[in-house]
């Protein structure tokens, strides 16, 4: 399950969403970034602070490694504030790598690690931090030539609660979304931000014990069936995601 990260040098971007994936924002003075995961095949040591060289190296990572990273921050910051709130709740957030040549990847990560060290200095105060991956990259973006091939898919099942309006959130290049409806959804949501292509779609819509509820599909999704009614019937269907839509590649397949 292995991905690519490319080169990470003076002028790429570490960027946090707080919604989601609706927007991003960056880490500021972002000085360091380094793969540092139990299962990569390379390490890469690149300092930003440094300007011996403008790349060191071209990491891979799986899942559930880790990554360092550090810089410095006014610790009444909203960026500082939100990292230290990260860290103490554990929380799970979506970030973004933007590269020097604008192609970029996202990934899901909690941080696992928040240590402001040294003496404040204009205000500044040098931190450090790990973020632990959870569920491997969400894709990449862009044209960057010094991409290696992926070397495997990155499979990501994904219980969604159910809602009027449930969000289904791509983070993998195969993704399976299960769902068991105890209500009607209306206006459910489809998102995919960052993601590579190609890349495959699961659904399983289960019926509750009660039945009888209808789902509308999210509306970048083409040829979704209607799921099933009977209590407690599962109606899968498989999608290619073309960077824009999922186009249904199957019937609904049904299954007490």
């Amino acid at each position: 399950m292995a991905i690519p990260i490319a080169y990470i040098g003076r002028g790429s971007q570490l960027l946090y969403s707080p919604d989601g994936g609706v927007t991003f924002v960056p880490v500021a003075q972002l000085r360091q970034f380094e793969s540092g995961g139990s299962k990569q095949t390379l390490i890469d040591q690149t300092n930003l602070r440094t300007a011996d060289t403008f790349t060191h190296s071209l990491p891979v990572l799986v899942d559930s490694g880790e990554i360092d990273f550090g810089g410095a921050l006014n610790p009444e910051d909203l960026t500082y504030l939100a990292l230290a709130q990260f860290h103490g709740s554990l929380t799970l957030v979506l970030w973004k790598v933007i590269f020097v040549d604008g192609s970029a990847f996202t990934f899901t990560a909690s941080v696992s690690e928040f240590k402001p060290f040294g003496v404040a200095w204009n205000k500044l105060l040098d931190w450090s931090g790990k973020l632990r991956l959870s569920g491997g990259f969400s894709g990449i973006s862009g044209g960057f030539g010094g991409f290696s091939q992926i070397e495997s898919a990155i499979f990501v099942a994904s219980v969604v609660a159910s809602s009027p309006s449930p969000a289904f959130l791509m983070q993998g290049n195969v993704q399976l979304f299960q769902i068991t409806l105890t209500n009607d959804v209306s206006t459910p949501t489809l998102l995919t931000a960052g993601m590579a292509v190609p890349a495959l779609i699961i659904f399983e819509i289960t019926q509750d014990a009660v039945g009888g509820r209808n789902f509308a599909w999210p509306a970048n999704v083409i040829g979704g069936v209607a799921p099933n009614v009977g209590a407690g019937e599962t109606t899968s269907q498989l999608f290619y995601f073309d960077g824009t839509y999922a186009l249904a590649l199957s019937g609904g397949t049904v299954t007490p």
